[in-house]
């Protein structure tokens, strides 16, 4: 063996070596890559979430129109009220316990309907804020992810 295949098989196991780094490198990148397209798709999830939680929002906020329609019941009532009151003469319990079961009811049903409007908006805040955290976290991972691909690229195109 001489000096020249020395030095060829010295190259040849440094090119080796190199093609067993590249090799990894690749192999890592795939995977960095792998991770990125998951994460677009968990961007793409969390997107449709939010526009899920959006058009909740405007199905609740839309709905605000509970207590018009109470106030629009309890004016009827009180009509009927009145009515029954002047047909009356002067059976002025039963109109008075017709009011009172009806400021019952409506103060009742006034709370329920608070308590849950309460109850929705804090849950919609809550999404809110979590989806908002989900988007930047994904928006930073995203670009991280990109500007890897561009260098390897760059890698690549030098080779």
């Amino acid at each position: 063996m001489n000096f020249e295949d020395v030095r060829l098989e010295s190259q040849l196991h440094q090119l080796m070596d190199e093609k067993a780094q590249l090799l990894e490198l690749i192999e890592h990148k795939n995977q960095e890559m792998s991770r990125a397209i998951q994460d677009q798709n968990e961007l793409r999830r969390v997107r449709l979430e939010r526009d899920h939680l959006v058009q909740q929002m405007q199905v609740i906020t839309g709905g605000d129109n509970t207590r018009q329609r109470l106030s629009d019941m309890v004016v009827q009532l009180q009509s009927k009220l009145k009515e029954r009151g002047a047909k009356s003469d002067g059976g002025d319990t039963g109109s008075s316990d017709l009011r009172k079961e009806m400021r019952e009811f409506a103060l009742t049903k006034q709370k329920e309907l608070e308590k849950e409007r309460a109850e929705l908006k804090m849950k919609l805040t809550m999404a809110e804020v979590k989806l908002k955290g989900m988007e930047e976290y994904m928006d930073k991972t995203i670009k991280e992810y990109q500007i890897e691909i561009v260098n390897l690229r760059n890698m690549q195109g030098r080779r």
